[in-house]
């Protein structure tokens, strides 16, 4: 299983982010992925920094790690944009980007009206992933899909996506696992121990990544990454 984080991007400035991906970077964390959102949830006054041209710069520091998004949303941007936006991601991050994207949902509604986006029914919203997720896959490049309702966890089975699941149970990733590759994103526990555990528990449920949104030291996150057990890791890819 991998290891990855989720970078501090709801920040007023880039640094924290590249200052994160280092450490991530030093320390031989897997990946390292960027929200796609205009705000943080619920909090429309707190600042984020865009995701594509956040990756962009980041690619410049990455190395090794795997870049993505956890999640790019659709209907942000016109489908083909998205694509053109991952495949541009991808090629400077060496070919081996994460494409994390997703539906959004009734909870994020707001940032898309507030721009004037427009937000589609669930349905449209699918339609348009699977669009999306095609087309990368065909690309040769890694796609997960944030999953949660069973009509978005079935299309991402149908086409052969990872299917990642935020704060789901191990009990839940090991019944997925029996389906199809998926992905376990959310917060580390501040508890070392609970945290290792955790790490453990998600390795053992057949998950191929565990994915933290950035705990705020890098130490936390290379300790609990030391529960994985000896050799499941495997060598990471070289640019």
């Amino acid at each position: 299983m991998r290891i990855g984080t989720i970078l501090p991007t709801f920040r007023e400035t880039f640094d924290e982010a590249k200052d994160a991906l280092l450490a991530v970077r030093a320390h031989s964390i897997d990946c390292a992925f960027v929200y796609d959102h205009f705000w943080p949830m619920f909090h429309p006054e707190l600042p984020a920094i865009a995701a594509f041209p956040a990756l962009g710069a980041l690619s410049v520091h990455a190395g090794p790690v795997s870049l993505g998004t956890l999640v790019a949303r659709v209907g942000v941007v016109d489908p083909e944009v998205l694509v053109r936006e991952v495949l541009t991601a991808n090629a400077l991050n060496g070919g081996h980007f994460i494409a994390g994207i997703g539906t959004a949902d009734k909870k994020g509604a707001a940032e898309y009206l507030a721009y004037g986006l427009g937000f589609k029914d669930a349905g449209s919203r699918r339609a348009e992933l699977g669009y999306v997720a095609r087309r990368l896959i065909d690309s040769g490049i890694e796609v997960w899909i944030g999953g949660g309702r069973k009509e978005t966890n079935d299309l991402a089975r149908e086409i052969g996506a990872t299917l990642n699941l935020w704060g789901a149970t191990p009990e839940r990733i090991e019944n997925e696992s029996r389906l199809g590759a998926v992905s376990w994103a959310g917060n580390l526990p501040e508890d070392p121990i609970l945290a290792r555990q955790l790490v453990t528990e998600l390795e053992r449920a057949g998950a191929t990544h565990a994915v933290f949104a950035w705990p705020g030291t890098i130490d936390r996150l290379v300790d609990a990454a030391g529960a994985r057990e000896a050799g499941s890791r495997g060598p990471l890819r070289m640019p």
